[in-house]
């Protein structure tokens, strides 16, 4: 490969290497542990088969060797990027001053034995301390949006809160300004069945027909997202006491009933169902289908 191509791979691969460090800057999600710990491990991955790539030692071995040590180093920053990550000091520190230690002995090797082994001692090296460094980066800035984050107490509390409004006026649980006011209240997963059954027990539904409901979360949901699984739910149970079986994904909140119910019924179903601004209604001889798309 000449020279010119070389160059060219480097300079394309150190900017993979950064656009993977900026994208993992503006994370988000302060738990997304797998997503750092992946970006990091490709980011000193690149850095370091970059230099080792380049270097003598590597030039002269073998096919088979040569996979055989990319590969080490790699599973190399995948280890240590996890220590890292995990914040477990002693790896950093001993893995650190391994480093710093093997470069100075294989400088010396070389020096007294005219060889190469500060090639694998400097990839080590770029490996190593390069995770260090980006990982306490990382884990400052993982630290920076849990501290900005809201805590669960506080969300419980808003949903308490919100809760409580109904309870004192339920017309408000059919009224606009209420989803403004809970845009950003978010619901924990194992509590949205609580939540949405609390609500319908709050608009005068008796724990008997709320019974009748089976709600299979998948995901947690915004408070304004349940207010309207509730005003949905009860659009249903308006008109039949078929169980009601509502699944909450990622994406939208899917209803489904067995078909028991005569034509009038299903008409004045369908009206209620698009009157709460559904996206989707699905009536065939078996089952009734109605899906809402999160706002």
């Amino acid at each position: 490969m000449s020279e010119s191509l070389v160059c060219l791979l480097a300079i394309v691969l150190i900017a993979i290497a950064f656009a993977v460090l900026t994208i993992l800057a503006h994370r988000t999600n302060p738990r997304a542990k797998q997503t750092f710990t992946l970006g990091l491990t490709l980011t000193m991955a690149i850095l370091g088969l970059l230099w080792w790539c380049t270097s003598p030692s590597f030039g002269v071995l073998p096919i088979t060797s040569k996979i055989l040590s990319a590969g080490v180093f790699a599973l190399l920053a995948l280890f240590y990027s996890r220590c890292v990550l995990q914040s477990r000091s002693v790896w950093r520190w001993a893995g650190a001053l391994a480093a710093i230690i093997l470069l100075a002995v294989a400088l010396v090797i070389d020096f007294m034995a005219d060889a190469r082994t500060r090639d694998i001692a400097i990839t080590l090296d770029i490996i190593v301390l390069g995770t260090n460094f980006l990982g306490h980066l990382i884990r400052a800035r993982i630290n920076q949006m849990l501290f900005r984050a809201p805590g669960g107490l506080k969300e419980e509390a808003k949903v308490a809160a919100t809760l409580s409004l109904i309870k004192e006026n339920p017309n408000l649980a059919t009224s606009d300004a209420l989803d403004t006011l809970t845009t950003d209240i978010v619901v924990t997963q194992k509590d949205v069945a609580t939540v949405v059954k609390a609500i319908l027990q709050l608009l005068s539904m008796s724990p008997d027909t709320t019974a009748t409901i089976d709600i299979n979360v998948k995901v947690a949901a915004k408070m304004h997202d349940l207010i309207y699984v509730a005003r949905i739910a009860k659009a249903f149970k308006d008109i039949t006491q078929e169980k009601l079986s509502i699944t909450v994904n990622e994406t939208d909140i899917a209803f489904s009933i067995q078909n028991t119910l005569s034509t009038q019924a299903i008409e004045d179903l369908s009206r209620a169902l698009y009157g709460l601004a559904v996206d989707a209604v699905e009536v065939s001889d078996e089952q009734i289908n109605t899906r809402f798309r999160k706002r």
